[in-house]
C-alpha cells in the first residue's frame, strides 16, 4: 500500500491508501443501518424495503380521552427513540435484545375513529375515511380495521420481534391488540444491493426506491 504523513495543526495525521486498505461501507446498502426517528417522514416511510416486518393493529380502550392517546404517544415516542437506537427502554428485562444496526425503523399511523375523540374532531386529515372494499374482497372483521397501527421493520425478525414486544407491552393500558400480520422479503443480492425480490406467489417483483 502508498502510505503517507501530513502535518496539521500540531496534529500528525497518517493515511494508507492500496490493496491493502478496507473497503468503505457501500451508501447504497441499507442493512446493519442505525435509522433516525426524527425526520420529516417517519423512517418506515423513506428507507429501504426491510428484510422483516410485522404489521400490528390496535384497537383504543373504550372511553380514550385525548389526554390517555397523548400519554400513550410520549411513551411510544420515547420507547422507539431509544429502540432505533439501540438501547434499552427503562425497566427493559431483556436489555441484551437492544442493539444498534439492525436497521429497526417504526411507523406509527392513525385509524378514522381516532379522530372521534372529543378534541381531536377538527384534526381529522382530509380524505381519511375507511377503504371500501372491492367486489372480490371476502374481508373478515377480526383482521380489518383498527385505530393505530404500527409497522415494525428490520434486518432480521429477532429485532421486529423484540420491538413488537417492547410496544404492544407498554400500549396495554391504552389499547388492545387487534390483529398482526408478518412478512419477509429479500429484496438486495449478497452485496447488499437491491435485486429483483421474488415474492412467495412466485411472480417477480421490480425493485422501487
Amino acid at each position: 500500500p502508498i502510505c503517507g504523513l501530513a502535518i496539521a495543526g500540531g496534529m500528525g495525521l497518517a493515511g494508507c491508501t492500496g490493496e491493502d486498505e478496507p473497503a468503505g461501507p457501500d451508501p447504497q446498502d441499507p442493512r446493519q443501518r442505525t435509522w433516525s426517528p426524527h425526520d420529516t417522514h417517519q423512517a418506515g416511510i423513506t428507507s429501504p424495503l426491510p428484510a422483516a416486518s410485522t404489521t400490528i393493529a390496535l384497537d383504543l380502550v373504550s372511553g380514550t380521552t385525548k389526554d390517555a392517546l397523548r400519554r400513550l404517544l410520549t411513551l411510544w415516542s420515547h420507547d422507539i427513540e431509544a429502540l432505533m437506537a439501540g438501547t434499552p427502554v427503562p425497566g427493559d428485562p431483556l436489555p441484551d435484545l437492544a442493539r444498534p444496526g439492525t436497521s429497526l425503523s417504526v411507523t406509527v399511523g392513525f385509524g378514522p375513529r381516532v379522530f372521534s375523540i372529543p378534541g381531536l374532531t377538527q384534526h381529522k386529515p382530509d380524505g381519511l375515511a375507511e377503504v371500501a372494499p372491492m367486489n372480490h374482497d371476502r374481508l373478515r372483521p377480526e383482521w380489518s380495521g383498527g385505530d393505530l397501527v404500527l409497522l415494525i421493520s428490520a434486518d432480521d425478525a429477532t429485532t421486529v420481534g423484540y420491538a413488537q414486544r417492547v410496544l404492544t407491552r407498554d400500549a396495554a393500558t391504552f389499547a388492545t391488540v387487534r390483529w398482526v400480520q408478518e412478512g419477509h422479503w429479500r429484496g438486495l443480492d449478497d452485496q447488499g444491493r437491491p435485486a429483483t425480490g421474488r415474492n412467495l406467489f412466485g411472480r417477480s417483483e421490480e425493485y422501487t426506491s
